[in-house]
């Protein structure tokens, strides 16, 4: 490593030590990693993270709607990229007006 770079190990369950940088071929990121190639992109959910920032928000009263696309790789929605999908792209675009037309609309009563 040159300073600015860690590296890390795919390695059997019973061998690793992720402080050590051996992480297991079982866990979330090294199922992610297994079979992928330099330059392929990953992901890894972390429903945790994302549910206690759905809780937080909802514990303070704010509107939250979340929706997670597990099959659509990061930058789904940009026409330039790699991962683009129209489908969803039309559909999280779809979601993310209607949220706000519900969220921002004047209030009536």
């Amino acid at each position: 490593a040159d300073g600015g770079t860690v590296i890390y190990q795919l390695v059997m369950p019973e061998d690793a030590d992720p402080g050590k940088g051996a992480i297991s071929t079982a866990s979330p990121i090294g199922r992610a990693i297994v079979g992928k190639e330099l330059g392929d992109e990953i992901s890894v959910p972390t429903p945790r993270g994302v549910r206690a920032f759905e809780n937080t928000m909802k514990s303070l009263g704010k509107p939250v709607d979340i929706t997670i696309y597990p099959d659509a790789g990061s930058g789904f929605t940009n026409p330039k990229g790699r991962n683009y999908d129209a489908a969803l792209a039309r559909q999280s675009w779809g979601r993310t007006l209607e949220f706000l037309s519900e969220t921002l609309s004047a209030d009536e009563s």
